[in-house]
């Protein structure tokens, strides 16, 4: 999967803005477990970053995926 990183609050007024450094972070929301883990990497100077990761076994039906950014256009932005 990859995620891109960018600022669209004045999306309209300024274009869009990637981040060039920072971190991201996806998790899997289990209602029977504390959230896992799935990815945690950089992005890159284009504010992109690959994310690889596999589903624990296991798991069957859907459940909601937590995409966390931390990066100069925004610390510890959910």
């Amino acid at each position: 999967m990859r995620v891109i990183v960018s600022n669209a609050s004045d999306e309209e007024q300024q274009g869009l803005i990637a981040a060039t450094s920072g971190a991201v972070r996806i998790e899997l929301l289990d209602p029977d477990h504390a959230p896992r883990l799935l990815f945690s990497g950089h992005v890159d100077r284009r504010g992109t970053s690959d994310a690889e990761f596999r589903f624990p076994d296991g798991i069957a039906g859907s459940f909601p995926v937590r995409f966390t950014a931390e990066t100069e256009l925004a610390p510890s932005s959910p």
